[in-house]
């Protein structure tokens, strides 16, 4: 299955894709392993993501035939990069995210994630990539580029 990346920049996001996130991210399947399992209104989800793409951060959109397919998101916090990203439910298992996070992190150095040990599928994705973990906090494990 081919798929798209694009970078998204304050100047480019628009009210669907910010509804796709918040969609994605708050999904039952990838809210349960989530850092932050505090549910956030959209309204305060979106002034989040604006807030965040004002800064250096970076989020990309993953596409497949024009459709919404997941995000990358590298976020600035603590002088370190931190990276996350979440696929639709019906694009895992496709090599999708697995794919294009390894392109993502081409060249990229210092780059952080934090997973929780059950969530077997990004484990899976962050290796693949080039991500190894280094140490265990409570129920997460940080990768690192």
């Amino acid at each position: 299955m081919i798929s798209r990346r694009a970078k998204i920049t304050i100047n480019n996001i628009n009210e669907d894709l910010l509804k796709f996130i918040y969609k994605t991210k708050n999904a039952s399947y990838s809210a349960k392993y989530s850092y932050n399992k505090k549910k956030n209104s959209y309204t305060n989800h979106k002034k989040w993501i604006l807030n965040k793409l004002k800064k250096k951060n970076s989020l990309n959109i993953i596409t497949v035939k024009k459709n919404y397919a997941g995000y990358l998101f590298l976020i600035k916090k603590y002088n370190k990069d931190f990276l996350s990203w979440a696929i639709e439910k019906k694009y895992q298992g496709k090599k999708i995210g697995k794919n294009n996070l390894k392109n993502f992190l081409i060249g990229k150095q210092k780059i952080f994630a934090k997973i929780h040990y059950q969530n077997i599928g990004s484990i899976k994705v962050a290796r693949y990539a080039g991500l190894k973990p280094m140490q265990t906090k409570g129920p997460f494990i940080l990768f690192r580029k």
